[in-house]
C-alpha cells in the first residue's frame, strides 16, 4: 500500500499525510522530486482538482519494457 506524505515535511524530517481533497496537505512538484533524489520517497504522486483528469495504469509493462 501507498502512503503519501506532504513533500516538505519529509524534508523537515515530521512527515505528515498528505490527504486526496485536501489542498493544505499537498506539496509542491519541486519538492517531492526532491524527496524522491534524496531516497525520502519512491515515487510522486498527483491530486486532480478537476481541471486535469487521468487514468492509473498499473502492471502495464513486461519484462522487456513493452506496453502490454
Amino acid at each position: 500500500m501507498k502512503s503519501p506524505f506532504h513533500p516538505a515535511s519529509l524534508l523537515s524530517g515530521k512527515p505528515f499525510p498528505a490527504k486526496a481533497g485536501i489542498r493544505e496537505t499537498w506539496g509542491r512538484y519541486e519538492t517531492a522530486v526532491e524527496c524522491v533524489r534524496r531516497g525520502l520517497a519512491k515515487g510522486i504522486g498527483y491530486e486532480f482538482d478537476g481541471s486535469v483528469y487521468g487514468g492509473d495504469l498499473d502492471h502495464v509493462i513486461d519484462e522487456a519494457g513493452t506496453l502490454t
